[in-house]
């Protein structure tokens, strides 16, 4: 395959010692039907067959490239230096461990032509496990597809389901207007993101399958200490806020819609946290919901809990017994989601049949 000396899309793949995973993840973007791109790697120093992994597969298709940082730099420092270095007019984010569907990119392309003030088009992403469990499907549940304007984007994003980066596609535009990612914000700033160019710009919704977003026990949203969600939630708040084209009532919705988000994040990362037996977790977001927002019932209930699981095994056992449950009573709830998208799990596979599912078969997949 000839290199297009001008691609219009560039896929950002960040990586660090899974040269398997990364290998699927190429994979998928280099299999896009829009063939005008290139997948730029970056590796954090990973010491391992990363770099043979993609000199083989860079030996066959000249639109892979690959850099090497001369030492781990971090995670949000290498997805900083990708974005810092996009010279296409288009861009996505891919982490090494998911996939980008068959015809995301065509799709997006059209959507951008038939928006051409969107500054961003967001697509469907199915969030799964490695067995093929479908927990969620972004954006499913938005009460339409198309254009979105200022301010009723941005308030769509708050009511809690925003598009995955995963099947998001950007103008490079957004990188001029607002500039990278907020280091401060930490775990949260690919959300800060999204909100920052809302805040300013329209975009497109389509709820047409078009990523796979593989959920990770092990992953740093999963087990990063409560420093990376707390405080930087609250300069998120400000970071929009601090857009003086919107409206001052929509800026106190603004806040108001965040505060209360931030609210049910701690208290539902705290109870995932006392399963997974991480204590200091859960007791530092009981903390933040007494001190900070007054929501004493909950800070109690999350308290004594973490009090109680960290000096008896038997406590650890039933809860997280019950938490398992729970979770197992609210994805049955959703077993239609399974139906609509468990297919989707073939593209998990890491063998080279995986790159070839039936296009038919996912045509005709419904999103509805």
């Amino acid at each position: 395959m000839s290199l297009d000396p001008k691609p219009l899309i560039s896929t950002i793949i960040p990586t660090f010692r899974r040269p398997e995973l990364l290998r699927r993840a190429i994979r998928s973007a280099l299999s896009q039907t829009f063939p005008s791109l290139q997948v730029c790697v970056y590796d954090n120093a990973s010491g391992d067959e990363t770099a043979d992994v993609v000199a083989e597969m860079a030996s066959t298709d000249p639109r892979l490239r690959y850099f090497c940082h001369a030492s781990n730099i971090g995670g949000m420092a290498n997805f900083q230096y990708g974005l810092s270095h996009i010279s296409t007019p288009f861009f996505t984010f891919l982490s090494d461990d998911d996939v980008q569907l068959p015809g995301f990119f065509e799709s997006a392309m059209d959507g951008f032509e038939k928006f051409p003030d969107a500054m961003f088009w967001a697509g469907l992403t199915i969030r799964m496990s490695s067995e093929g469990r479908v927990y969620d499907a972004h954006i499913e549940d938005w009460p339409r597809e198309g254009f979105f304007a200022v301010p009723e984007g941005l308030l769509e994003l708050l009511r809690g389901k925003p598009p995955c980066w995963t099947g998001v596609m950007f103008r490079r535009q957004v990188i001029d207007q607002i500039g990278l990612l907020d280091p401060d914000v930490h775990a949260p700033s690919d959300f800060d993101y999204l909100l920052r160019i809302a805040a300013r710009n329209a975009f497109a919704i389509s709820k047409h399958p078009v990523a796979v977003y593989m959920l990770n026990t092990e992953s740093f949203s999963e087990q990063g200490p409560f420093s990376a969600f707390w405080p930087g939630w609250l300069k998120m708040i400000d970071n929009v806020c601090a857009c003086e084209s919107l409206p001052e009532d929509v800026r106190q919705r603004v806040r108001h819609e965040l505060n209360n988000g931030a609210r049910r994040l701690l208290f539902r990362r705290g109870a995932s946290a006392l399963a997974n037996g991480r204590y200091e977790f859960s007791q530092q977001a009981a903390t933040i919901l007494r001190e900070h927002y007054f929501s004493f019932l909950r800070s109690a209930l999350l308290q004594g809990l973490s009090t109680l699981c960290a000096s008896s095994s038997s406590a650890r056992m039933i809860y997280g017994a019950l938490y398992s449950h729970a979770i197992n009573l609210s994805l049955n709830r959703r077993s239609d989601l399974q139906l609509r998208y468990g297919s989707f799990s073939t593209f998990l596979e890491q063998d080279e049949s995986s790159a070839h599912m039936d296009s038919n078969k996912f045509n005709n997949t419904s999103a509805t």
